[in-house]
């Protein structure tokens, strides 16, 4: 690994929220049994075993016998250091990707580690989830609980629509990690654990794991010799994300400190950036601030050996009023447009709501999967074709439906598309039946409508009650207090769904579909207030809990 740089880790580590007295006396005691039975019950089965063979259900099935045993093993490897052999030990599966396979770049390694690796690095993985909320800032979501990658694309959309609305001006930088995972520096990621405020007893836990740590490579059927590493965080280890989440987050703070962002007034908000892992998105408005991200770029490398792809990075322009100019040489190669922007997966655009790139090939890619398995159709039951739909087919609508409102008849389309697979020619029941649970006589086929109300609720929900307030929801009250001039944000739901507005054209086209969900239910108020300023926040139009009949202007 490249040597890491003390005065440029001082500068990152400096000023980091640490972890509360009494969670870092928690983290520092010994793993119990219940601890790793725990983190047993949680891992999934039906995967792939290290070099001993071993699977999770092998260790269900045993774990009276094995339970004490391992808990005796990792008590004596944090005494002398170092795991078994066994434990440290991965192969490295190669696995040929598309392309000429001659070129190395072209196979995707898959490492394989041994369960009870996993099963110690499950259980520490638990007790470190616990505390992560703490220590990392709200706008990185990833592995931290409570956080989904929704509140970033949400954010993003919702910051897009603003910008439009409002005629703002200002520039989305999306910067690209070279290697993200494969670089994290180990002697800078334990050293950022202690200045988090984890304690030695718990570092030391992290230690032992990535102490002499090796894999093989599987080639042709055979193994390679053992292959050390000294840098990387581990793949399929359960702590890998919530380290590298970990070992970024100084990069960040660097990046909150020293960049202006977009300072808002209406809602009154300061953005930075947005994360996700690697995926790190900077909000700019002073062009001043691309200087600045260059510098902690550069110190963050010095630190942690990470690097920037300048070249693979983005940036996508907002408003008419801004333009990067006097750009450091090594930004200069980031590619600008005005035009969508894809963002983890989805393109979003200040001038579409739905930015119908989103939304071409989609149905003849579904036609194309449908079409491969036709062939099957005559060897599938009707379970089984409800399966496959289910699970390979409309799996593969569900993250941008989660996001964006579909293009105008799409979903008509789709769903004529999996109802002519399901059931070709002639349909003996109602596509309602097929939709219905096994238990009340249907296929338990997916209904597309429904789901998307469903994705409409949890939005709702989360808005209403998610953890930490996320950034995007400051937002979206934004656009309900502007709605027809009420200024009701959250009061907007209070109302009878039958009360609400026909016409939602003031509305951002996400939060029409999510006000027309709410309007289908007829919702029930449990308590109501009755005085102090919760009675003040009532709404006066459309409230069934006053009983006043009032048109609507």
């Amino acid at each position: 690994p490249d040597p890491t740089d003390a005065t440029a880790c001082r500068v990152l580590w400096d000023q980091l929220p640490t972890v509360s007295a009494g969670d870092r006396d928690r983290l520092e005691l010994p793993l119990s049994l219940a601890e790793f039975s725990e983190a047993l019950r949680r891992m999934p089965t039906n995967k792939s075993p290290g070099m001993d063979g071993l699977t999770v259900e092998f260790y269900r099935v045993f774990w009276d016998v094995l339970g004490p045993d391992l808990v005796t093993v990792w008590a004596e490897s944090l005494q002398s250091g170092v795991l078994p052999l066994s434990c440290r030990r991965a192969v490295l599966a190669l696995l040929p990707k598309k392309g000429d396979l001659r070129d190395l770049r072209n196979w995707r390694p898959v490492s394989l580690l041994s369960t009870d690796y996993k099963l110690v690095a499950k259980a520490i993985s638990l007790r470190l989830g616990s505390v992560l909320e703490d220590v990392i800032h709200p706008d990185q979501t990833y592995t931290v609980p409570g956080r989904t990658i929704f509140d970033n694309l949400y954010l993003v959309r919702d910051l897009l629509e603003l910008g439009c609305r409002d005629g703002l001006s200002f520039a989305l930088l999306s910067l690209d990690q070279e290697k993200a995972f494969d670089r994290v520096d180990h002697k800078y990621l334990l050293n950022t654990l202690r200045a988090f405020g984890f304690g030695p007893q718990f570092v030391g836990f992290l230690q032992v794991l990535y102490a002499s740590a090796e894999c093989l490579v599987r080639l042709n059927w055979t193994l390679t010799e053992p292959v050390s590493f000294g840098r990387g965080v581990r793949q399929g280890c359960p702590l890998s994300g919530q380290l590298y989440a970990l070992a970024i987050e100084p990069f960040l703070c660097l990046l909150r400190r020293r960049l202006t962002g977009l300072v808002l007034r209406e809602p009154e908000l300061r953005l930075v950036l947005s994360a996700y892992a690697d995926d790190v998105l900077l909000v700019v408005q002073d062009p001043g601030d691309l200087v600045r991200v260059e510098a902690c770029q550069a110190i963050y490398s010095a630190a942690s050996s990470a690097r920037v792809n300048w070249v693979k990075s983005s940036g996508l322009v907002v408003g008419d009023g801004w333009q990067a100019s006097s750009l450091p040489p090594a930004l200069q190669a980031i590619r600008w447009s005005a035009g969508p922007l894809l963002y983890l997966g989805v393109y979003l655009s200040a001038t579409h709501p739905s930015p119908p790139e989103n939304w071409h090939g989609l149905q003849g890619r579904v036609t194309e999967r449908l079409r491969k398995w036709t062939g099957l159709l005559r060897c599938l039951s009707l379970r089984g074709r409800a399966l496959v739909l289910n699970q390979l087919v409309l799996s593969m609508l569900w993250y941008r439906l989660n996001t964006l409102v579909p293009a105008p008849g799409l979903l008509a389309d789709l769903r004529t598309a999996i109802l002519e697979f399901f059931w070709p020619g002639l349909h003996w029941v109602s596509a309602g039946v097929l939709h219905l649970p096994l238990e009340e006589g249907g296929q338990g086929l997916k209904c597309l409508r429904t789901q998307v109300r469903v994705f409409r609720l949890q939005a709702l929900q989360r808005l209403l009650y998610g953890a930490g307030s996320p950034a995007w929801s400051v937002l979206a009250h934004a656009f309900l207090r502007r709605f027809r001039g009420l200024r009701y944000d959250r009061q907007l739901l209070y109302l009878d769904p039958r009360g609400l507005p026909r016409d939602l054209s003031g509305l951002p086209v996400f939060y029409q579909d999510l006000l027309r969900t709410w309007k289908l239910f007829s919702a029930t108020r449990s308590v109501a207030a009755t005085e102090g300023a919760d009675l003040l926040a009532e709404p006066l139009l459309h409230n069934p809990q006053l009983r006043v009949q009032a048109a609507e202007s």
